[in-house]
């Protein structure tokens, strides 16, 4: 099994948790079985996370967990892409309960495809906004699709949902 690894220097992992904490681009590429991505930084940063044919199971918590940001962008290359929380989710002082779990504004874009799968919950849940500006995104969710608390604004792209209760 290779480790995951980073020469990022606003990149922090311990095991297979990566926690991205300061403004930048980050390119994720390969496989994680039971990984995270966790972003903390300022809340004046600004962040894209660059999905490069990614494919990353969580068991008990979000893949990707935008915890303080000023905004988050996750960005696919044109490849295809797979978010996966394969169990029940752990409780935690945030509630995090969506495959991608953002306490901040995240926008989805890109030129590739995002499969996002939740056996037990949300696919995408934004406290604030979501935004999707581009890209091919498939979701299978328990519960809700897509979910915000301010607003889901889409410009552009192909949105598939699956999903248990509301789809957006």
């Amino acid at each position: 099994e290779i480790a995951s690894k980073s020469d990022a220097d606003g990149v922090t992992i311990d095991g297979d948790v990566i926690t991205v904490t300061k403004a930048g681009s980050y390119r994720l590429t390969g496989s994680l079985s039971n990984g995270q991505i966790i972003v903390e930084c300022d809340e004046n940063d600004k962040v894209q996370l660059v999905l490069d044919g990614v494919d990353i199971t969580c068991e008990n918590s979000a893949v990707i967990y935008v915890k303080s940001a000023d905004k988050v962008f996750i960005t696919t290359t044109d490849s295809e892409n797979n978010l996966t929380v394969s169990g029940e989710f752990a409780e935690d002082e945030d509630g995090a309960d969506a495959v991608i779990f953002a306490k901040d504004d995240i926008t989805l874009n890109g030129a590739g495809t995002l499969n996002i799968s939740c056996e037990n919950s949300h696919g995408i849940v934004g406290k604030d906004d979501v935004k999707i500006t581009s890209g091919t995104y498939n979701i299978e969710a328990a519960k809700k699709g897509i979910d915000a608390n301010d607003s889901v604004r889409v410009a552009d792209g192909i949105i598939n949902i699956t999903s248990g209760t509301d789809g957006i």
